[in-house]
């Protein structure tokens, strides 16, 4: 029984403080392309756009209505007034000048049934193209979603990563303070070192605990991010698995042609063709076929099955051909600001395609630089190592004063984080390189 308690209270603080997740850098993405919000809005807008285009295509396939349909005259019924020469016939010479005749019964009955097919529509054959780019622009869109939900979550990544290696060496040089702390209070009992020493040891302490602190807060707002990112609970625990993979490689094969933002261009391109081509075919006529069965009845009873009651059927079958003649300058006047768009967009697709050739130079040429600046980085810190130990051992013999030492742990600090910035920038330099080309889904094989 103690065993059971002491189970469900594991079980308990588990779930209170959620469970604890190790994850790499494409365990990230896949959460992250599984449960991210963007993109479930933009599968709800792709299939809410496959709705739409259904329901445009639906008025080509037969429509058929019903309708039942009762009226009553309670006042006079309506007349037909025949001239007088007319109306002294039918009233066989008793009428005397216009000749009133009330047409109908009081009471009245429609029952119908009516159908309606679009026999020709030059549109139709334009639909079907359009399903097709609608559908791959909405897939496209999803697509681009999809890189950029990568790109940040993979930026998040390291940049956490980053975080947590500061805050790694913070703990180191705490520690490294703390053994020479221990030296200087032997120092200052044997009269070798000042109480000031002492003091300003104190004072780097209380500094590295205010840097650890503020990286600690910038931590866990980058850990929030990344969990909302990835569609986790703020209460689960993440711990990140370092992957040091080199992705230049990646992109080699790839090419600015592969942007999405491009293909959407091009896309935009296409679709204003169509539209264009839609509103010239609003110039060819329409044929329309149809069939209005009905039988209506009229009686002075209420009661339609009364003996009294008069049914007919007055049912029409027929086409229409729907003719477009003048519409003033309304259809030219949106043709033109069609084709007006159609110029911007050919401009916005130049002017996109000499960003993205500018941005892949940039990309390449910053790629080589955090290249050689984080070999330049591990060989500065490698020296500055160094020359720290050197410095280490000449104070625990009381070689060099405790000031000279700073001077020296400063600068290896330094070089400490210069080489972790190097090292993650190396890394986001490679993103934004896939980023340009298209490629950033690469990381998830």
């Amino acid at each position: 029984m103690k065993h059971f308690l002491t189970l469900c209270f594991i079980i308990c603080q588990l779930s209170y403080y959620g469970v604890s997740q190790t994850l790499s850098l494409q365990e990230c993405l896949k959460e992250a392309l599984r449960n991210n919000y963007s993109i479930e809005t933009e599968r709800i807008d792709r299939q809410i756009s496959i709705n739409n285009y259904q329901k445009e295509r639906s008025k080509y396939l037969p429509q058929i209505s019903g309708n039942l349909t009762y009226f009553n005259y309670p006042g006079d019924l309506p007349l037909y007034i025949f001239p007088e020469t007319e109306g002294s016939v039918i009233s066989e010479g008793t009428s005397r000048g216009v000749y009133p005749v009330p047409l109908g019964l009081r009471n009245n009955y429609t029952i119908g049934l009516n159908f309606e097919q679009t026999l020709f529509d030059a549109d139709y054959f334009l639909k079907t193209k359009s399903s097709e780019l609608i559908q791959s622009t909405n897939q496209l869109m999803i697509e681009k979603t999809e890189e950029e939900i990568i790109f940040t979550v993979a930026k998040t990544y390291f940049e956490i990563l980053k975080t947590q290696k500061k805050s790694d060496l913070i703990y180191f040089n705490q520690k490294r303070l703390e053994k020479s702390e221990k030296i200087v209070r032997t120092q200052i009992e044997n009269q070798i070192a000042q109480p000031i020493e002492l003091e300003e040891l104190q004072i780097r302490q209380k500094q590295l605990d205010i840097q650890l602190q503020k990286l600690k807060s910038g931590l866990a707002k980058q850990t929030n991010y990344l969990k909302f990112l990835m569609g986790h609970s703020l209460d689960e625990t993440l711990e990140l698995v370092m992957d040091s993979t080199d992705f230049t490689g990646l992109s080699d094969t790839s090419s600015i042609d592969q942007n999405p933002s491009k293909i959407l261009l091009k896309k935009n391109i296409l679709a204003n063709e169509l539209r264009q081509k839609s509103i010239i075919n609003e110039k060819l006529p329409e044929l329309k076929a149809f069939a209005y069965l009905k039988i209506q009845s009229q009686g002075e009873n209420i009661n339609p099955f009364s003996e009294q009651q008069y049914w007919y059927n007055p049912s029409t079958i027929g086409l229409t051909l729907d003719i477009p003649i003048m519409n003033g300058f309304k259809r030219n006047t949106r043709l033109e600001n069609l084709r007006l768009e159609q110029e911007k967009n050919k401009i916005l697709a130049e002017q996109s395609d000499q960003y993205l050739k500018m941005t892949y130079q940039n990309n390449i040429s910053d790629l080589q630089i955090n290249k050689s600046t984080l070999e330049e980085k591990k060989l500065d810190l490698e020296i500055q190592k160094k020359i720290f130990n050197q410095k280490k051992d000449m104070f625990d013999h009381n070689l060099v004063t405790i000031h000279e030492l700073f001077e020296q742990e400063a600068k290896l600090i330094t070089a400490e984080n210069e080489k972790v910035d190097a090292y993650f920038d190396y890394f986001i330099a490679q993103l934004d390189l896939l980023k340009t080309t298209g490629a950033l889904k690469q990381l998830l094989k």
